[in-house]
């Protein structure tokens, strides 16, 4: 299983993308494919770009819903805040079968706060 920082490190490279990113890995025995989606949600939970048939919302300050339908809860998802001069901490608040929430808040008092927020989902 990929550290975290192997994940972010990933999602660094990743995020300048606006489509799927897909590649295959051989482990030994079998052929594994592995999906890794990126994705942009604006401070008001615009979609900046996400992956083909998936929608974003924020039905509160900080708080953000990404749906994407996997019917699974078996991905991974990281998070980060882009361009703002104040320091955030990035949660994903849930992570259902078909969406995932991520909650914002300031490092500075815990309040939750609206920034554009990047991220990266990939399936396990």
């Amino acid at each position: 299983m990929p550290t975290l920082s192997q994940i972010y490190a990933e999602f660094t490279q990743l995020r300048e993308l606006f489509y799927n990113h897909r590649h295959k890995q051989y482990d030994g025995s079998k052929l594994l494919t592995e999906q890794s989606y990126v994705g942009s949600v604006s401070g008001g939970g615009t979609a900046i770009f996400l992956p083909s048939g998936w929608t974003a919302s924020a039905p509160g300050t900080g708080n953000y819903t990404i749906t994407h339908n996997f019917h699974t809860t078996n991905y991974v998802v990281v998070g980060n805040v882009v361009g703002q001069n104040q320091d955030f901490i990035v949660m994903i608040k849930e992570k259902n079968d078909d969406n995932f929430k991520i909650l914002l808040t300031r490092a500075d008092g815990g309040a939750a706060a609206n920034a554009q927020v990047d991220f990266i989902v990939k399936l396990k």
